[in-house]
């Protein structure tokens, strides 16, 4: 079975190779002196990413995410492996969270809970406005098979015959919405 590689082994050897280029090219780092070279020209040749894809076959994009998760997240990444969160959105979405938010996520996964950082501990509960739609849904359905039955009774004193038959397929319709109504 072949396993598959953590997205975080990656980043951390990007942020270590930026770190050691951007030390042997230091023009190189965002906001360095670029010593007359001008994009109106063209593209700075000895970008940090370009030589990377380059020399390691990887495209540039992907250099460029796995450096970009290693800044935003720093030490957090090696409180991640293993755990739920060890995914490439899941590192995204860490990312672009608060850092008190992230610690606590990040604490939880730790934990051997199974959290995600792609959707909030919000989402993950039902709201108490659906909760409340619902109940009232199963109230509405209470009313009606209600109605239904003593409309049933009315057909009972018309025609017996049919009207048993509705009662009895109404029954259960109606302890069924009992149990519903019960639950919410």
């Amino acid at each position: 079975m072949i396993q598959r590689q953590s997205p975080v082994a990656p980043a951390k050897l990007i942020a270590k190779r930026k770190a050691a280029y951007e030390a042997v090219h230091p023009e190189t780092r965002h906001g360095g002196s670029r010593r007359g070279s001008s994009r109106q020209i063209g593209e700075l040749k000895d970008r940090f990413t370009a030589d990377t894809s380059a020399k390691t076959g990887k495209p540039e994009r992907s250099i460029q995410r796995d450096a970009t998760r290693a800044k935003a997240l720093g030490p957090d990444l090696d409180r991640v492996v293993g755990t739920s969160l060890d995914k490439g959105a899941e590192l995204d979405a860490l990312a672009a969270m608060s850092a008190a938010a992230r610690s606590e996520v990040i604490g939880r996964a730790s934990a051997s809970e199974n959290v995600s950082a792609l959707r909030p501990a919000s989402a993950q509960e039902p709201k108490p406005g659906l909760r409340l739609a619902a109940a009232e849904r199963c109230k509405r359905a209470f009313d009606h098979c209600d109605f239904l039955a003593d409309l049933a009774d009315g057909l009972l004193r018309i025609n017996a015959g049919n009207a048993v038959q509705l009662r009895q397929q109404l029954l259960p319709m109606r302890q069924k919405s009992l149990q519903l109504t019960a639950v919410i």
